[in-house]
This record gives C-alpha cells, structure tokens and sequence, in this order.
C-alpha cells in the first residue's frame, strides 16, 4: 500500500541530541516512561506509583481498539523532569508481561526541550521497563504518512474561558493477525508492528481501556509539585476552564465501535488532581472533565 523506501526519507522526525540524552541519568531512564513507573490500578483512590500521579478512567474488556477527543492544553510544569500529559492506554498483561500501546498529548521539557505541549505516543512490552520508548526513539513505531509529526509541539492551546482546540487519537488493532495502528484524526500515521508484543500481551488483543491525565511529582522542596494536570483548573468548572475528553469509544473483538460506558474512575489524590465522568446520549457520549493544580492547602 505504501513505497516506504520513497517514504522514509520525508517523515518528519524529531531528532535526537547528545543534549536531550544528557537531562537522563541513564539511557535505560530516557526509554522508560519514568523510572519504576507502574501501570495505574482501576477503580478508587491510591498511592502513586514512584511518583506518577493520575485521574483517569479504565475498563476491563476485551477489545482492539481505543478511541477519544481529547482536548488540549499547554499545562505549567513546574520541574524539566517533572511532565504533564492527556492521553488513551489499551494494555494487556500483568507484571513483566504488561504491554501497552499509548498516544495523547504531552509537556516535558527533559524530553522536548521546550515547555510546549506535544504530540506523542508510547509503547512498553516490558511493563515500563528499558524495551519500549517515546514517539520514534525505539525504532519500533512503523510511519507510513508523513503529513503528521509525531513528537511535534502544537502551536494552538485551548483558552481560559475562550477557544477550545481538540485532536482525535484511535489506537486500533489490524484483526487478531494484524498490527497495532495509530489514527491521529482522520489520518493512519503508522503501526507498531504485531512482533513486537507477545500472547500473553498485546499480540492478538488487548484487554483493558483507559483514558485519562498523568503527572510527575518529584517532590520539589520536600512539598507536593505545582505542576498541572489538564488545564489546571478543576472538573467541577466544567467546559472552558476544566480540560476534557469526550466521545470515547472502544473497538470491540467483532470489530465494532462501543461507546465506552462502565469505565471506573480512578484517582491519586482528589485534593490534587480529579476526575468527573459522565454518560450523555447528547453529541458528546461518554465524556469527563479531569485535571488540578497540583500544590494547595490540602495538597502537600
């Protein structure tokens, strides 16, 4: 379908310095999502995994495919180490045999070298250890159009009671033989090929779904960090001031797109950061709005 020997000299990448290497202290922890980093549980509050903070919103089911609109922002982050991001997880596995395929939208200076929000996607086959990695930095992410540059900084954000901005991300599952494929909008960027993942993980399916923000919390001055989540503002704003996700579907083993209803919110700490999700029949379907800021009086 595509002449990737033509191609591969167009995509855009973004390329890697001795000076992005440098702000890690190993190349084991650039690969890594954060070091010790573990999948977030389902359902409840909970403490943080070495030092990742969430509110998001997961499922078990069997599915090939996960579907959101996820509405963006350019968050404050207080350290270069420290991130703020919006995205989608299908996973499958546990312990070693954790495996997710993960995209959304991101700030992390350590790794882009501005305070911008960016356009990323992740994968592990090795629940977050050194096997799996950022954006095209594995060579593991197979691009086949190169209209959309993934780890690219946006350059419109929505706006505090203003213009809202939005992008669309499917992670879809080619059949049980086929690959693992990143839409971003109507466009199919590329795939994570089927090898790189094993049976007891993302190989044939995958069965779990999961939509939500994530921070780092390196604990700045021994206190709890100023860093955003979302917007910086919180659910109970509503549109305009909390961000959101909306429209979130599933793809089924049948190949059918599900509303993604009987998601179970989760959240580190709800004096940090939270979540509100809903179920609508309106033009949204299942939606949430999500997100904190980060250091208060009740959070330390």
């Amino acid at each position: 379908m595509y002449n990737l020997q033509k191609l591969k000299h167009r995509i855009p990448v973004r390329r890697l310095t001795m000076e992005t290497l440098t702000r890690f202290e190993t190349l084991e922890d650039f690969f890594r999502k954060g070091h010790g980093y573990i999948y977030p549980p389902c359902g409840g509050g909970g403490g943080s995994s070495a030092g990742h903070e969430y509110a998001h919103a997961a499922r078990s089911v069997a599915n090939l495919g996960a579907e959101s609109v996820l509405n963006l922002w350019s968050p404050y982050v207080e350290k270069s180490n420290e991130f703020s991001l919006s995205q989608i997880w299908v996973v499958r596995g546990s312990g070693s045999n954790l495996e997710t395929v993960e995209a959304g939208w991101q700030v992390y200076k350590d790794l882009y070298g501005d305070w911008r929000s960016h356009l990323f996607i992740y994968f592990t086959p090795d629940n977050y250890g050194s096997g799996g990695g950022y954006n095209l930095t594995t060579g593991a992410f197979v691009q086949v159009n190169n209209t959309v540059y993934i780890g690219g900084g946006f350059t419109n954000y929505s706006s505090l009671g203003g213009s809202q901005y939005t992008i669309k991300i499917l992670l879809y599952k080619d059949g049980t033989n086929g690959h693992w494929w990143l839409r971003y909008g109507n466009t199919w960027v590329g795939y994570w090929p089927r090898n790189r993942f094993d049976a007891n993980g993302l190989r044939n399916q995958a069965d779990r779904i999961d939509y939500g923000g994530e921070i780092v919390n390196t604990r700045p001055n021994n206190r709890h960090t100023r860093t955003d989540m979302g917007s910086g503002h919180w659910p109970y704003e509503g549109y305009g001031y909390a961000a959101y996700q909306r429209n979130i579907k599933y793809v089924d083993v049948s190949n059918f797109y599900q509303n993604a209803t009987g998601l179970n919110v989760s959240y580190t700490s709800d004096m940090c950061y939270d979540i509100h999700l809903y179920e609508s029949s309106s033009s949204w379907g299942v939606y949430f709005y999500f997100g904190g800021s980060g250091y208060n009086t009740y959070c330390k």
